[in-house]
């Protein structure tokens, strides 16, 4: 299960308090750097036609601040950067044997068409999902009005961010 929009003391609780989840479940967070991860945010909300707030709000950015704060004392959370995921065959490697998993990038160019596909390229590169740019999204937003407002607002999940992505590539 996805756990995106929770605090993940919360999840971690959830887990351990489920028949479903064994006690050596093992917590993994997905996370990507704070401006992409605001400019696809953005982009989704545009696109579903909502308003940005509805999407991206002080609420979801404690989230996302609350996910970044374990990553230095990770104490057996296994984080998994989507930015070095995505642009690297031996992290996706080493990810792998870390979680216990075979490795494989037979559908790494096979993008989901859940949620309508991309929020920057739509159902575009269902077949070559590898050439997306999702790591140069926050450049297309850097003129946007919310973008700009919204990082501009919210240094600190800036610099924790830059921290974790400039110290782990």
């Amino acid at each position: 299960a996805t756990h995106e929009q929770h605090i993940l003391r919360d999840v971690a609780w959830a887990c351990a308090t489920s028949s479903i989840f064994g006690a050596s479940t093992k917590m993994v967070v997905v996370l990507r750097d704070f401006k992409n991860w605001v400019a696809s945010y953005i982009k989704m909300a545009e696109r579903d036609g909502k308003s940005h707030d509805e999407l991206i709000n002080d609420e979801k950015i404690a989230i996302y601040k609350d996910h970044c704060k374990f990553f230095f004392e990770s104490d057996g959370i296994e984080y998994i950067l989507f930015n070095r995921w995505f642009s690297s065959e031996e992290y996706r490697r080493e990810l792998a044997e870390r979680l216990n998993l075979t490795f494989t990038d037979a559908a790494i160019d096979q993008k989901s068409p859940f949620g309508g596909g991309s929020s920057f390229d739509k159902m575009e590169h269902l077949k070559t999902a590898s050439l997306m740019k999702v790591n140069d999204r926050y450049k297309r937003m850097e003129s946007h009005p919310v973008y700009d407002r919204i990082i501009k607002e919210n240094k600190e999940a800036l610099e924790i961010s830059n921290e974790i992505f400039t110290n782990s590539d």
